[in-house]
């Protein structure tokens, strides 16, 4: 999801397409989160949030945003319905195991907290922050989780592990995913492997099985199109990402609406979270380095954000 917006970016011509897109993406998100929490209910598992819930938080940022800037900004009456899910989204956040979803969450908590200070007002939900903290809080001093039984990583289990992103089995995984990698982009560099090829792994690690890993040597996204599509096209998905941080600078700064400056903001936040992240880390499964990228870009708002209210309120006084 990400990348569909790096593309949709790009293709904005005017203001009216940027606020119909950014409505569409909390749409969609939205009614993603609801199904998600309905299928969890009906199959008593939580592993079905495993495979694409870190791009659900790339658009928490968006709805939270919203709320800051509900109390003095006007805004669309449209996005002011999208608030029924809130609670879906929110659940779905506490109930995933991703330890990607938590790098774009301490940036949705840092500019949350930024914006109701700024409002002077805390809404009912904003009681769902701390609520949310203390679960996670419960949970990581907890010898189990609603995901221990089945054999799945465990939510204590994964704050644990965010704590150390260097530790021994991940840093094999991505050794191995790495190297895999370079032996397939040394084959055909220029045009890759093609898209139908089913790539197996060459290099082998003792820590790692073979027949889990053969069906995926590799599902980062900047090594996927390298090794398949080789150089014509990776170099060309490069120049689309930099036009789509360029394009997203240029909106922010012509955008004369509060709520939608805000709104962009945060997009882009999430939006930079992930692609810093993909580069470092081979594996979008085990991008621990996230959630540190999430402290960084929410601590550096907030500071920004405060210094310019000091400088405001100096400047009316």
């Amino acid at each position: 999801m990400p990348l569909v917006f790096v593309l949709m970016i790009n293709l904005i011509k005017n203001e009216e397409q940027l606020k119909f897109i950014i409505k569409l993406f909390i749409v969609c998100i939205g009614i993603k989160s609801i199904t998600g929490l309905i299928t969890i209910f009906i199959s008593r598992s939580f592993v079905l949030l495993y495979p694409g819930w870190s791009e659900s938080t790339f658009f928490l940022t968006v709805i939270f945003f919203y709320l800051g800037f509900r109390d003095n900004c006007p805004g669309d009456p449209l996005v002011k319905t999208m608030r029924i899910f809130l609670i879906s989204m929110c659940l779905c956040i506490l109930f995933s195991t991703r330890r990607t979803l938590w790098g774009s969450f301490i940036i949705t908590i840092c500019l949350y907290f930024l914006f109701m200070k700024k409002t002077g007002k805390i809404k009912f939900i904003g009681l769902l922050i701390p609520a949310g903290v203390i679960f996670v809080t419960l949970v990581s001093l907890s010898d189990s989780s609603p995901t221990a039984s089945n054999g799945e990583f465990s939510l204590s289990s994964e704050i644990k592990s965010m704590k150390n992103p260097f530790e021994a089995h991940t840093f094999i995984l991505r050794q191995w995913e790495w190297k895999n990698a370079w032996e397939y982009i040394k084959l055909n560099p220029l045009f890759g492997n093609g898209l139908g090829t089913v790539l197996e792994p060459i290099v082998d690690f003792k820590y790692v099985k073979r027949n889990a890993f053969a069906s995926m040597v590799f599902h980062n996204n900047y090594l996927w199109i390298w090794a398949k599509m080789g150089l014509v096209v990776f170099v060309p998905f490069l120049l689309l990402i930099y036009l789509s941080i360029k394009n997203t600078y240029q909106l922010y700064v012509e955008l004369e609406d509060p709520y939608y400056r805000g709104v962009l903001l945060g997009i882009f936040l999430s939006l930079m979270n992930f692609i810093i992240a993909g580069f470092i880390s081979p594996s979008m499964a085990e991008i621990k380095i996230n959630v540190w990228l999430g402290f960084t870009f929410g601590f550096i708002v907030l500071i920004r954000r405060f210094k310019r209210s000091e400088i405001i309120s100096q400047i009316n006084i």
